[in-house]
C-alpha cells in the first residue's frame, strides 16, 4: 500500500500492539497487525476511494482521510478514537480510519463476524439514536485484507 509520505510516521511495534490490546481487553486479527507493524500510520492513502452499499443500501464514494495509529500523545491513535466513540458505536466495534466526511471505518473487534470492516455513517447517527439503536452500520468487506484490495485510487491526488 503506498501512502503521501508528508503524514507517515513510525510502523507500529509489537509492543504498542499488545500494549494496546492489554489495555482495551481485545485481540486484534492478525492481517490488522500486520497492516500496523508495516504501516502504522496516520497517512493518506493514494489508494484511498472506497466505493460500496450503505445504510439503507445506497451507494457511498468517499475517500479515507488517514487511518488511526497506535503512536502516543496524539488525537488520532486508536485508543482516543475508541474514547470519542464509545457511546456513539456499539462495544465490539473500533474506528480504524477517518473519512472525508467524518464518516468512519471501523472493525468488528468480537462476535460472529470479528475482523469484518464495516462503513459508520454519521448522517444516521441521530435518526438511530431517537430509537436508542447504535447499529448504523453498514458491512462493506469480510476482513481488513479484502477492504484494502477494495480501494480505489483517489481522483483528486495527483503524484508528483
Amino acid at each position: 500500500m503506498k501512502f503521501v509520505e508528508d503524514k507517515l510516521i513510525e510502523p507500529a511495534t509489537i509492543g504498542q500492539i499488545e500494549e494496546f490490546e492489554k489495555k482495551e481487553n481485545i485481540t486484534l486479527p492478525d492481517d490488522y497487525k500486520r497492516f500496523l507493524l508495516k504501516h502504522n500510520n496516520r497517512g493518506y492513502p493514494v489508494k484511498s476511494m472506497i466505493v460500496a452499499m450503505g445504510i439503507d443500501n445506497h451507494m457511498i464514494q468517499e475517500c479515507i482521510e488517514y487511518f488511526y495509529d497506535l503512536s502516543d500523545g496524539v488525537d488520532y491513535n486508536l485508543s482516543k478514537q475508541r474514547y470519542v466513540y464509545e457511546d456513539r458505536m456499539p462495544k465490539n466495534v473500533l474506528p480504524i480510519a477517518n473519512l472525508l466526511g467524518d464518516n468512519q471505518i471501523c472493525m468488528r473487534i468480537s462476535g460472529d463476524d470479528k475482523g469484518s470492516i464495516f462503513y459508520w455513517e454519521r448522517e444516521y447517527e441521530l435518526e438511530y439514536s431517537r430509537f436508542n439503536v447504535k447499529e448504523n452500520l453498514a458491512k462493506i468487506s469480510n476482513n481488513f485484507d479484502e477492504f484494502i484490495l477494495m480501494l480505489l485510487n483517489d481522483p483528486d491526488y495527483v503524484e508528483e
